[in-house]
């Protein structure tokens, strides 16, 4: 009986470190088809509060983490180069944190630059209440919508943004932005 409790919870970590457990219960529920409204502070950058409202009319990657995601972690290089190659007049990769506490996000913020060698050049903001995951439904963090400058999700990513993956979203960037 411990036995099997021992290897039921080994298994349980293993995935929930590599972030594949649900986060939330989806059970019953769709997805949604639009951006969720929103109005959070950004944990990054000059620090000012960020609206739904002020997305409009850009392309935007929006990517739900948490500091205690190793996948969530290991694709931010990943939206760094998307952001890079993009650019912010028409596209913009906006990380939402639902970690439980902000100092935790804060120090994954503060550490990360020195990690890579550079600092993300997107904004980071805070969602305490969880109301855009709440909104949103994620099975698994990370996930990331790609929602057009109409504000329609017109794609769900679960899971990271590898290496692997970056050509299928660039070519749903490039799509969502009117471009060949």
């Amino acid at each position: 009986m411990l036995r099997s409790i021992k290897s039921g919870l080994i298994v349980f970590c293993f995935f929930w470190s590599l972030g594949f457990l649900p986060v939330f219960s989806t059970e019953g529920h769709a997805a949604p088809d639009r951006m969720p409204a929103f109005e959070l502070r950004e944990i990054n950058g000059a620090q000012r509060t960020i609206t739904h409202t002020d997305l409009k009319g850009k392309v935007i990657l929006l990517n739900l983490w948490a500091s205690w995601c190793p996948g969530c972690k290991d694709e931010m290089p990943e939206l760094m180069d998307l952001q890079e190659s993009f650019g912010p007049e028409r596209f913009l990769v906006v990380a939402v944190n639902i970690d439980n506490k902000l100092d935790n996000a804060v120090s994954f913020m503060e550490k990360f630059p020195s990690k890579i060698g550079r600092a993300l050049n997107f904004p980071v903001l805070y969602d305490q209440d969880k109301i855009v995951a709440k909104a949103l439904r994620p099975t698994l963090l990370p996930t990331s919508y790609l929602i057009d400058a109409e504000g329609r999700i017109v794609l769900i990513l679960n899971g990271s943004i590898t290496e692997v993956r970056l050509t299928e979203v660039r070519e749903a960037i490039r799509s969502a932005m009117g471009m060949p």
